[in-house]
């Protein structure tokens, strides 16, 4: 995936990889106009295969905006390795750039290795990045379960609460009876 995002234009986009095999995948948003804007969830679940590769927004004109979202899920020896890069180049004044990871890892057979990358030639911008990834909260799934879930259940819920944001991307009806059951079919135990 490499797009080019034009001058005064604003670029909505969720990716998703379900494939069943390794895989290797790189994605581009070049902001290459004045105001140019962005704002993307990938979403890459990870369930006995391994993906890898890296997701760049270049910052190639003024004020340009990019808020990125990564969602990462691994179980059943899932490996994800992704750096996640904005690049704001000298002379690219007021840009902003947000990066947020966020993984889940169900077994001791999984890992996930995600850095988010601020790549920074210029003072006059704002940047930020962070990741969160580890296991689920046991004291999460023993709530759940004392309401009387299942632990296979309490799962789900967690995990979809992670992939909200995708599944409400779009008011189209006929976009989420296809995308749900999908997204879905990842998190389940």
């Amino acid at each position: 995936l490499n797009i080019n995002v034009l001058e005064n234009s604003y670029l909505e986009i969720y990716t998703f990889d379900l494939s069943n095999n390794d895989l290797v995948t790189d994605k581009t948003i070049n902001l290459v106009g004045e105001n140019a804007s962005y704002k993307g969830y990938e979403y890459l679940p990870s369930i006995n295969n391994t993906i890898k590769g890296n997701f760049i927004v270049n910052h190639s004109n003024k004020h340009t905006t990019a808020d990125s979202k990564f969602i990462y899920l691994a179980k059943s020896n899932g490996y994800i390795n992704r750096d996640a890069a904005s690049v704001i180049k000298k002379g690219m004044t007021e840009s902003t750039s947000n990066e947020n990871i966020k993984g889940i890892i169900f077994d001791s057979n999984s890992r996930i290795d995600a850095k988010p990358v601020l790549k920074i030639d210029f003072d006059d911008v704002s940047a930020t990045h962070g990741c969160a990834i580890g296991t689920i909260d046991a004291n999460e799934i023993y709530y759940l379960m004392s309401r009387g879930l299942t632990r296979s259940d309490a799962l789900k819920i967690i995990s979809k609460s992670l992939i909200a944001p995708i599944l409400k991307a779009s008011l189209n009806l006929e976009y989420k009876e296809i995308v749900e059951p999908l997204l879905l079919g990842t998190i389940g135990e």
